[in-house]
């Protein structure tokens, strides 16, 4: 079942820390979103530069997104985009994506770039680090 809100016990545990310097809370009970696409070599660089501007932004402008990447690799002509964005809960996927959190959301232009899409976001409850 994906996390519904931070842990309470979370703020109580923020003296552990990384190397650098960020809570370990601010990992626990999140939720990754990763959608999957390919578009042709030639356009992968132009793509992830769209993907920036609109998927990754809109993520980061949500109110609770946690990160997001845009992840790219070239094998033969085809390039496989990976978008991979952190959520504190579910509602804030939500507030990204509408009541449907498994359907993929896609931008004006994707279609002059995509030549494969998922037409799902896939989501993973994030393990604690510690």
């Amino acid at each position: 079942m994906l996390a519904e809100h931070p842990s309470p016990d979370c703020r109580a545990r923020v003296s552990a820390e990384t190397s650098a310097g960020r809570s370990l809370c601010q990992y626990r009970d999140m939720i990754a979103r990763i959608w999957r696409g390919a578009v042709r070599a030639e356009d992968a660089a132009a793509y992830v530069s769209y993907v920036q501007e609109t998927g990754i932004d809109g993520y980061q402008n949500t109110p609770g997104n946690r990160g997001a990447w845009a992840l790219s690799r070239v094998e033969g002509d085809r390039a496989e985009i990976v978008t991979v964005s952190f959520w504190e809960s579910r509602a804030a996927i939500e507030a990204f994506a509408g009541p449907d959190i498994s359907r993929a959301v896609f931008y004006p232009e994707d279609d002059r770039y995509l030549i494969d899409r998922d037409l799902t976001a896939q989501h993973y409850d994030v393990a604690d680090p510690s």
